[in-house]
């Protein structure tokens, strides 16, 4: 009885898997074409833009992050910020997005955006650890210029990975997760879906008679 339950489980778990119902997404790291800090100005000298250091936040400086625009209709997409200095002297990072023609980050990025929200970090976290905040939506938007950036604002200074400086090749970037389609669970499989199935589970109990017959 045993052995013909444990047949019928792996036929089960068979059959899940022919008809998409398990899905095991694996997240996607991408890193930014360009990043780096922009540092306001002290009129009447102009702001200027760094790519050779730290993302780097404070009250006159803001990080600034560029991807290259992807088809992200059917992905979960977060963006992804880890220490590179401890402490970080503020824990909430506000974040926006904006739209870029060219892929490279300009001084004149400084104002631009739109806020997409706040990315909270916990006091614990350690070098190498993420903090992510959901961008999906900004990321499913038109993006025409061909690039999407993130500026990152707070009030005291936090020093993030970059592209140029990070631990173990894991600078700050964006994390994509595919999502299943709307009816994907709903989708009929074809006959010979069924078929392949029914068959397992007859061989399963042939062999389980044959292996009957001659202990008998």
């Amino acid at each position: 009885m045993k052995k013909i339950l444990l047949a019928f489980l792996l036929s089960f778990a068979i059959a899940q898997v022919a008809f998409g119902q398990i899905i095991s997404p694996i997240p996607t790291r991408i890193d930014p074409v360009d990043d780096g800090s922009i540092y306001l100005g002290t009129p009447p000298s102009p702001n200027f833009f760094s790519r050779w250091g730290y993302l780097l936040t404070q009250n006159t400086a803001r990080g600034a992050m560029l991807f290259r625009a992807f088809d992200a209709s059917n992905l979960s997409v977060s963006l992804q910020l880890n220490p590179y200095g401890l402490p970080l002297w503020d824990l909430s990072v506000d974040v926006y997005g904006y739209n870029s023609t060219i892929g490279l980050i300009q001084a004149g990025d400084y104002n631009k955006g739109a806020f997409l929200g706040t990315l909270n970090i916990l006091p614990s976290i350690g070098f190498g650890q993420e903090s992510l905040l959901d961008v999906t939506s900004f990321a499913r938007e038109s993006h025409p210029g061909g690039y999407m950036g993130f500026l990152l604002v707070t009030d005291q200074m936090d020093i993030f990975s970059s592209l140029e400086y990070n631990y173990r090749d894991h600078p700050s970037g964006i994390v994509t997760t595919p999502v299943a389609a709307p009816h994907a669970s709903s989708a009929v499989p074809e006959p010979s879906t069924y078929s392949a199935v029914a068959g397992i589970v007859l061989l399963g109990i042939v062999a389980l008679k044959q292996r009957r017959k001659l202990v008998s």
